[in-house]
């Protein structure tokens, strides 16, 4: 009945209230998440005249998960994915009831598992490879380079909110297997997404170490093209 779709609300609720880590990964657990989410989707405090709450629908039907990289560490697939759901959770299923601690709980889920996600990615050689390879890909069609520009992205974002010493390491590997080189042919793309995302990824290594992409351009690019493709997105 209605009122024990609501009771079992109030349980669910009351589980994620707890603030226990321990709770928080029985919750999210593969086979458990979607029960959970299904349990949340009956909210007393909405209004029965309300467009009907159907969370599972969209994780289900709607949401795809694309690795443009494949990912081989099936550890690290499954915290993106826990990732994924807890954000969910905060921003969609239960915005209105999360009290502060139980939000900052959350966050520092999240925050661990980004920082093995950066940590095991940035580690990973061939994962690493694969994406400057598919950056600097000339036959590569526009959406598939997009992509791979995003991902690049995304790895820069969540490195920002990593501790220093997690930072410095993630940005020492970008060195390594050279990901500025490619962000030149990017920048003087006619696709304005394509544009914005390389000057996202320079902006991000800028803010944590300028030194890095001077030592690039000075050091390892003779012909200057990256200089020269960031004068031309300033001129033009």
């Amino acid at each position: 009945t209605t009122e024990d779709l609501h009771c079992l609300f109030h349980i669910f609720k009351g589980l994620v209230m707890l603030n226990d880590s321990a709770v928080y990964d029985l919750l999210l657990r593969e086979d458990m998440v979607m029960g959970v989410i299904g349990a949340l989707e009956h909210d007393p405090d909405v209004a029965p005249s309300t467009l009907k709450v159907r969370h599972r629908v969209f994780l289900t039907e709607v949401v795809r998960f694309k690795q443009v990289v494949p990912i081989a560490d099936d550890t690290i697939l499954k915290k993106i994915h826990q990732n994924y759901r807890l954000s969910f959770l905060k921003d969609v299923v239960l915005p209105r009831v999360l009290d502060d601690h139980t939000f900052a709980a959350l966050n520092q889920i999240t925050f661990f598992n980004n920082m093995q996600i950066i940590s095991a990615l940035t580690s990973d050689y061939a994962f690493m490879q694969a994406l400057c390879e598919k950056l600097q890909d000339t036959t590569l069609d526009s959406q598939s380079l997009l992509e791979a520009l995003r991902l690049l992205q995304e790895l820069c974002t969540i490195s920002k909110q990593l501790q220093l010493y997690n930072r410095t390491a993630f940005y020492r590997k970008f060195c390594e297997h050279e990901c500025f080189a490619p962000l030149a042919a990017c920048l003087t793309r006619p696709e304005q997404g394509h544009r914005l995302c390389a000057l996202e990824v320079l902006l991000a290594s800028v803010q944590h170490e300028p030194s890095l992409l001077r030592q690039f351009v000075l050091l390892q690019q003779p012909q200057r093209e990256l200089l020269r493709a960031l004068i031309g997105v300033v001129v033009s």
